[in-house]
Order: structure tokens, then C-alpha cells, then sequence
């Protein structure tokens, strides 16, 4: 009887050592593709709207939208806290009859990320992607002085190409490009 139990004691010990340790794993798992879905599911629909007027409503979740763009400019070796993020009309460096949407954020300081834009013609918005589907869309940070390096773009024949304008910043202002995906 005593061997029986020593038996079953010891079964039991290494059953709930291996069930533990599987345990662990199954949630990390769970959270990195919780994750990945909750990504997946505000960056691929529609991130705002047009109200009229120049008038721009965010329908995403701006906090999971700061966090994320955030996490970009991490990976990129920036690390700031992200004040506001919005969407921009804004007018093309090298052709002024050429426009297209920024989803832009800001520390308020020195450093803004955006990413290009598409709109539809009912007025929403959604990630400017590559028709070929080649490229992951791509965030674009630039980070200077408070009065130059702005966030711009160019109307190129391959696309739209965001760029950091210096204004004056000259070697302070830094461009950081990552994909989204």
C-alpha cells in the first residue's frame, strides 16, 4: 500500500509539473496572438472619416493607435510618449495640385510619425497599401528641432514618398521609416 501511494504521489507531482509549465506557454501564446488580432483588426478597417469642412474624425481606437505608432518609433530607437494623433490633409512638396491623408502623431515637442492614407469615396479612411501588395505600409517619424523637420510628402511616379523637411533644422532632424506589418 505504501509503494502504491509513493507511486501515485510521484505521478501526480511530475502530471502537475508538466501540466504547469505547458500552461505558461499556452498563455503567452494566447496574448501574443490576442495581440496580432487586435492589431490586425483596426489597422486593416476603416481608421477614421471625413466629416466635411477639413473636418477629420478618428473611428479607430486612438489610445491602441498612439500605443502602436509608439511601439514603431521604439523599434526604430526612438522612445517617446506620443501626445496626439490625428488625421491631415496635406498638399504634395513638388506639386501643389496633388493631396492625400497622414495619420499623424506627435510628442508636441520635436518627433512626429505618420503613415499614408487612402480614402474612399464614401469617406472613410483606411492604411494606404501597395496595389502589388509587395510592401507592408510604412510609418515614417522625423524628429528635430521644434520649428523644422516637418512631415511631408512627395508626389513620385511610383507613389506617394513621405519625406522629413528640414525647414532649417539641418543635421538635427533625423528620418526613421519602419513597416507596419
Amino acid at each position: 500500500m505504501k509503494k502504491i501511494l509513493l507511486q501515485l504521489s510521484a505521478f501526480i507531482l511530475i502530471a502537475t509539473s508538466l501540466t504547469s509549465c505547458s500552461g505558461d506557454d499556452t498563455v503567452i501564446q494566447e496574448e501574443q496572438n490576442t495581440h496580432s488580432f487586435a492589431r490586425g483588426s483596426y489597422w486593416d478597417g476603416t481608421l477614421g472619416l471625413d466629416m466635411g469642412y477639413g473636418n477629420y474624425q478618428i473611428t479607430a481606437d486612438p489610445a491602441l493607435l498612439l500605443a502602436d505608432l509608439e511601439e514603431q518609433l521604439r523599434i526604430g530607437g526612438d522612445t517617446v510618449t506620443l501626445q496626439r494623433v490625428r488625421i491631415v490633409k496635406k498638399i504634395a512638396t513638388n506639386d501643389a495640385n496633388d493631396s492625400a491623408y497622414m495619420l499623424t502623431a506627435s510628442d508636441n515637442i520635436s518627433t512626429t510619425i505618420g503613415i499614408m492614407l487612402s480614402k474612399s469615396v464614401d469617406g472613410k479612411f483606411q492604411l494606404q497599401r501597395d496595389p502589388e501588395g509587395i510592401e507592408d505600409p510604412k510609418t515614417v517619424s522625423c524628429r528635430g528641432c521644434n520649428t523644422g523637420c516637418n512631415l511631408e510628402y512627395l508626389n513620385m511616379p511610383g507613389g506617394k514618398l513621405p519625406y522629413c523637411n528640414e525647414n532649417g533644422c539641418g543635421p538635427l532632424c533625423t528620418k526613421i521609416e519602419t513597416s507596419l506589418d
